[in-house]
């Protein structure tokens, strides 16, 4: 016998038994690849379904959450009937242009529009334009009287005055009720107990809110926070941030002085409140956050005193909200008809977390 045959063992497979094994098994491996490959497909058909109705699902939730909250979405066409073709522009923003329009009942509105150039991104532009929980007038208020009260403490109600150093809108957290508290005192000081006037250190703090008296000096002072403050305070006023990026790195300060000189409230006022506050109110306000920043440190406010003010803002803002409100329940049980212009709403200041 050959040593390759398999003649005569049962245990080898012939040739062709062995071409005829392997056909059958590819046949059977090709049985499985089959079913396999289409229960995949129909996993994949299934997924690709099921999150198309699911992205369904939340657009129609969110679309029914606008109706709710009052919300409108508006086409680029409707927009540029609108604004009569974006004409009437009333001001610019980190993210673009502010564009004064009607819409067809004739309720005034503001439009804007994302600049190409913004450096701001347009998620954030999207964020800044769906959210309805914008700040108003009174809240502005409430959060810089809260603010005021917690820097004054660390002023005067603490056994050893602490100067901040950093005042900030960053530095200013806001509770789930809306209740401001200043935060970060990484960069703070002690007062000295010789019942000195200021601290010698180097100069550390953000630029923007920044005292320039103390920059150029290193002499830290309470005045010092309190300046920082009185450009947080601005913020609030105005919805701008501390260093303007148009015109190109213009301190808020420095932007807001020739207009308060001329007594152009309304000009510095954030025009997304749509004038829906007491002009005493909004009054007072500016022109204690301009004493603030006064250069002359004699001239600047205490905390104490700007706490005062703030609250007194408050009370006169709250007096024509309580009024408004009432005015509006009385109105609405006599069947009368109100038609009120402009919005309940703020602009867009943050406090940052």
């Amino acid at each position: 016998m050959s040593p390759n045959s398999t003649e005569g063992n049962p245990h080898l497979s012939q040739p062709e038994n062995f071409s005829k094994c392997q056909v059958d098994l590819c046949a059977k491996k090709k049985n499985f690849v089959v079913p396999a490959i289409a229960s995949i497909a129909s996993c994949l058909v299934v997924g690709v379904v099921s999150l198309a109705i699911w992205w369904s699902l939340k657009i129609r939730k969110r679309q029914d959450e606008m109706v709710k909250e009052g919300i409108r979405q508006f086409t680029h066409s409707e927009l540029v009937t609108i604004t009569n073709n974006f004409e009437n522009e009333l001001g610019k923003g980190g993210f673009g242009s502010v564009y004064a329009g009607h819409l067809t009942d004739g309720t005034q509105v503001a439009v804007k529009r994302l600049s190409p150039t913004s450096h701001q991104g347009s998620k954030e532009f999207q964020t800044e334009a769906k959210n309805p929980n914008i700040l108003s007038w009174e809240k502005r208020l409430q959060i810089a009287c809260d603010a005021a009260r917690g820097l004054a403490y660390l002023h005067d109600g603490c056994k050893t005055p602490i100067i901040h150093r950093d005042i900030k809108t960053a530095n200013i957290l806001l509770t789930e009720n809306m209740q401001a508290k200043v935060s970060d005192f990484g960069l703070s000081r002690l007062m000295p107990s010789d019942s000195g006037t200021h601290v010698s250190t180097v100069v550390a703090g953000t630029h923007g809110y920044l005292d320039p008296k103390y920059g150029a000096s290193g002499k830290l002072k309470k005045k010092s926070d309190v300046y920082s403050f009185g450009v947080v305070l601005l913020e609030l006023i105005t919805g701008k941030p501390a260093v303007l990026e148009t015109p190109e790195n213009t301190l808020l300060v420095n932007w807001i002085e020739p207009m308060f000189k001329r007594a152009e409230i309304k000009e510095i006022m954030d025009l997304r409140l749509n004038s829906d506050f007491d002009t005493n109110s909004t009054r007072l306000a500016l022109e204690t956050a301009m004493a603030c920043v006064e250069c002359d440190l004699t001239r600047r406010l205490a905390m104490k005193k700007v706490v005062a003010n703030l609250r007194e803002c408050l009370e006169m803002e709250e007096a024509r909200v309580k009024a408004w409100k009432e005015n509006e329940g009385h109105n609405s049980a006599s069947g009368n008809t109100v038609y009120v212009s402009g919005s309940s709403v703020g602009g867009t200041f943050a406090i940052e977390n």
